[in-house]
C-alpha cells in the first residue's frame, strides 16, 4: 500500500511541477491517502500571509460500503499577497509525530495578481528511501 500511495503521490507531484510555466490565480493538488489506517496529509504554509490553503477529503465512490476504502486529500492554495512561501505537505499519524511516511515541501510564489506559481517541489530522505524501493 506504501508503495502505491508512494507512486500515485509521486505521478501527483510531476503533474504539478508540470504546470511550473502556467500562472494560475490558484493550484489545486489531490493526493491520495486512506484515513482508515490513521493516517492523513496535512498542510503548513511557512508564511500564512502569502497563500490561504483549503482542504477537504472525498472517499472514492463504492456502490457497496466498503471498509478501508481509500480516497484523496484535496488541497486549494488560494494567492492572498505577492511573496514566495514554501508548503510543507506530510502523511502522517496525528498522535504520532515520528509518523511521518511523506514529507513534501512545495515552493510557491504569488505575483501581483495574485496568482499561484509552484515553482520546485522537494521530498524528504525517508520518502526518496520508499521510492527508490519501489523502483
Amino acid at each position: 500500500m506504501k508503495k502505491l500511495v508512494f507512486c500515485l503521490t509521486l505521478i501527483l507531484c510531476l503533474l504539478a511541477a508540470s504546470a511550473l510555466a502556467q500562472q494560475n490565480p490558484a493550484v489545486d493538488l489531490y493526493l491520495p491517502g486512506n484515513p482508515t489506517t490513521g493516517y492523513a496529509w496535512t498542510a503548513q504554509a511557512e508564511d500564512e500571509g502569502i497563500v490561504e490553503i483549503t482542504d477537504q477529503y472525498f472517499s472514492e465512490k463504492s456502490d457497496e460500503p466498503l471498509s478501508g476504502l481509500g480516497g484523496a486529500w484535496w488541497f486549494h492554495f488560494e494567492g492572498i499577497q505577492p511573496g514566495t512561501t514554501a508548503v510543507t505537505l506530510t502523511y502522517a499519524r496525528s498522535w504520532e509525530p515520528e509518523s511521518a511516511v511523506y514529507t513534501f515541501v512545495y515552493r510557491l510564489t504569488v505575483d501581483a495578481d495574485l496568482n499561484v506559481l509552484i515553482w520546485g517541489v522537494e521530498m524528504d530522505d525517508a520518502a526518496k528511501v520508499v521510492g527508490e524501493a519501489a523502483l
